[in-house]
């Protein structure tokens, strides 16, 4: 039964509802002004309020001001003395109908702010709702691009990687292959770096000892190291580049001719600061081109004894002639 009740009591349109409630209520607090009459006296409007607070909160303005039209009209109808409809004859009724109305549209107003405060409230918290929404898929979205820049920060560093080691894998063949090898001398710390052909020129294991200057000029033939420090010391003063060639002894006593270029990097105040350069074992290319230049310079020697020989030929072959002709 109480379910039947309620839903039909849902079936009925709101605006209506409303009305009904301020009804039953001007009708309850009636029945309860009629029970305690003899204790109320003048005051039977303070019952009156209820229904008003009643309607004004379960369904705003409307019914709110029905339920005050209700209530004077019941205390006129009912328990006021008066010459006309709404018109109290007494001075107190008359105090009495006016306060009962200033409450009435005081809960009114109260009522209309509180609806007023409420709704905003809610549009506000819908408003936050909403925002709050937006921003979990704002963050989503995010980490989401996050996560991708992140994977790509990783391809690119690995790509990275991948590509220093080929690059540092053809660089170490193209020298290994040249015979060339790289250094680099900070001068102010003296401190010289070599690749890992350069130390295998030099007859040593890659990063087997710390190099400086003195260092690689023990490295030098005894009778070379003079010329070097003389054309290094001209490269720092002029800050120029340079050229020549030398001799290495290697620890194992084997005896490498080497072929050094090297450019000075000067600083902000134009100080020399670093030195650049590449060193090549040009050994064998050296023997081969002095076997060349010999080999050259015996064909050369060999094909004028041949044309010596010819020519002597010619003449003691002729010999016998000129001997009867002078007979």
């Amino acid at each position: 039964m109480p379910r039947r009740v309620l839903a039909a009591w849902r079936r009925i349109p709101e605006s209506t509802r409303g009305y009904i409630v301020a009804v039953a209520s001007v009708a309850a607090a009636t029945v309860a002004v009629f029970l305690l009459i003899d204790f109320l006296s003048r005051s039977i409007f303070i019952l009156f309020v209820a229904p008003v607070a009643i309607a004004a909160w379960y369904a705003g303005r409307g019914p709110a001001l029905a339920a005050i039209a209700g209530g004077l009209l019941a205390g006129d109808l009912v328990f006021v003395d008066s010459r006309y409809l709404l018109v109290p004859t007494e001075a107190p009724d008359i105090v009495a109908f006016g306060v009962f109305i200033l409450v009435g549209f005081i809960i009114v107003h109260l009522n209309g702010l509180i609806r007023s405060a409420r709704a905003d409230a809610q549009r506000f918290a819908t408003q936050m709702e909403e925002q709050a929404l937006e921003l979990e898929v704002q963050t989503a979205e995010l980490e989401q691009q996050m996560h991708e820049a992140q994977a790509l920060s990783e391809e690119l560093a690995e790509a990275h990687r991948s590509l220093e080691e080929r690059a540092g894998e053809q660089l170490a063949e193209a020298q290994a292959l040249a015979r060339l090898g790289s250094w680099e001398w900070d001068i102010a710390r003296n401190r010289v770096t070599w690749s890992d052909e350069m130390y295998r020129l030099f007859g040593l294991e890659p990063g087997s000892v710390e190099i400086d200057f003195e260092r690689y000029q023990l490295l030098l033939h005894p009778d070379d190291r003079a010329v070097a420090t003389e054309v290094i010391q001209r490269a720092i003063e002029r800050n120029e580049d340079f050229t020549f060639d030398h001799r290495v002894i290697r620890p194992d006593g084997a005896e490498r001719l080497f072929h050094s270029r090297g450019r000075v990097i000067a600083g902000p105040g134009g100080m020399p600061v670093r030195m650049l350069g590449t060193g090549q074992d040009v050994t064998e290319s050296r023997r081969a081109e002095t076997a060349l230049r010999s080999a050259t310079e015996y064909a050369a020697r060999q094909a004028t004894a041949e044309a010596a020989a010819r020519h002597l030929n010619r003449v003691f072959s002729q010999a016998p002639v000129a001997i009867a002709v002078l007979r």
